[in-house]
């Protein structure tokens, strides 16, 4: 896919890459840099949370010299299976992969992020077993991974999306010496019916509970932290005329969010409906356990004029704090998160209310 992220990270790319420039295996850092770059290589749509540390692997192997500084060799030819096959299987989008007989075009319909995160999981047990399933048991695991990763509208078997993923990890499997197959790669399954190996692979690959894994920050602002340049970029945002985006938008309520385990982060965004049904959106798609920062009580929300608006003034206040998070289950990169206490999120945002009810972009 070619690289449209905009000049900026093209050339924080660039610096990452001319930095890679004679170094050799053995170099201090360099495994940490070719992660960094992979990292900030993938697009909103492919954000990198899979692949980072497979490409850093494949890349680290075409630099001279040896051995790496870290305890990283070349990839041995199971590891470069199983990462092709997790490519193969692992959903690039949350979107239903059926295209709708009625229309002809792939449905919009979005997976929860509970059903992605087992499809990822799917994926992982099946990469890590197709050299030893026979292709009876890698077909009942395709076929389980195939309706998990469906809509609930579309929850009818594929067959045709079984056997070509079947035939694709059959030619990649093809070339590997069974008999030296990792230890980890037992022929266990075959000593299992085929409903006891459904039911256990299953089993092994259902999430329990939300993600309560650390946010996965892929790049952080770099902008100054100092009062005066906050002054200057708010000051800015303020004066400017409203777009014809804020002005689509003319009333709303902000809002803003922590997630289990992450303590640090803070979420914050706007929504013209109800607070508490964008929460359970969020948690539904992200499938992460969310809590009120603003508003505890979806009671207490703050209608306000143009909340767009208002929501980028409180993004412009802090954004030396802002980061930016690849979500596995959903497959989106999210860039309005900080890393904020919840009182000073939330005292930014209570100021930018009471500013907004003012209505100051009010035509006369």
């Amino acid at each position: 896919m070619p690289y449209r992220k905009g000049d900026r990270h093209k050339a924080a790319v660039d610096e990452i890459l001319e930095s890679l420039v004679g170094l050799t295996r053995a170099s201090p850092g360099l495994w940490a840099e070719l992660v960094k770059l992979a990292r900030k290589w993938h697009c909103k749509s492919h954000p990198g949370v899979v692949y980072a540390e497979d490409r850093a692997r494949e890349w680290l192997a075409l630099f001279p010299g040896g051995p790496p500084a870290v305890v990283i060799t070349t990839i041995n030819p199971f590891d470069k299976a199983q990462m092709k096959i997790k490519e193969l299987l692992r959903p690039l989008s949350s979107q239903c992969r059926v295209i709708a007989e009625s229309t002809g075009k792939r449905c919009q319909k979005s997976i929860a992020g509970r059903n992605m995160r087992h499809c990822d999981n799917l994926a992982d047990e099946i990469a890590r077993l197709a050299v030893s399933l026979d292709d009876e048991r890698l077909k009942v695991s395709l076929e389980l991974l195939d309706l998990v990763g469906r809509c609930w509208v579309h929850d009818k078997l594929d067959a045709a999306w079984v056997a070509n993923w079947l035939s694709q990890i059959r030619d990649i499997t093809r070339s590997l010496p069974r008999a030296a197959a990792p230890v980890g790669l037992s022929s266990t399954p075959a000593l299992q019916s085929l409903t006891e190996f459904k039911q256990d692979i299953c089993s092994r690959s259902t999430p329990s509970g939300h993600d309560e894994s650390p946010l996965r920050i892929v790049d952080r602002s770099v902008e100054p932290r100092d009062r005066e340049s906050i002054h200057q970029r708010v000051t800015s945002k303020y004066r400017k005329p409203l777009t014809k985006e804020e002005q689509a938008v003319e009333w709303g309520f902000l809002y803003a969010y922590t997630v289990k385990g992450n303590p640090k982060y803070v979420k914050i965004g706007y929504t013209s409906r109800d607070v508490t049904t964008r929460h359970i959106e969020w948690q539904t798609a992200c499938d992460r356990q969310v809590a009120a920062a603003y508003p505890v009580d979806s009671k207490d929300a703050v209608l306000v004029p143009y909340p767009r608006r208002a929501e980028a003034l409180c993004h412009t206040e802090l954004e030396d704090c802002r980061v930016r998070v690849a979500c596995g289950p959903c497959r989106v990169q999210h860039e309005e998160w900080f890393e904020v206490s919840r009182e000073v999120a939330v005292e930014v945002i209570q100021k930018w209310t009471a500013k907004m009810v003012e209505n100051p972009y009010r035509t006369v």
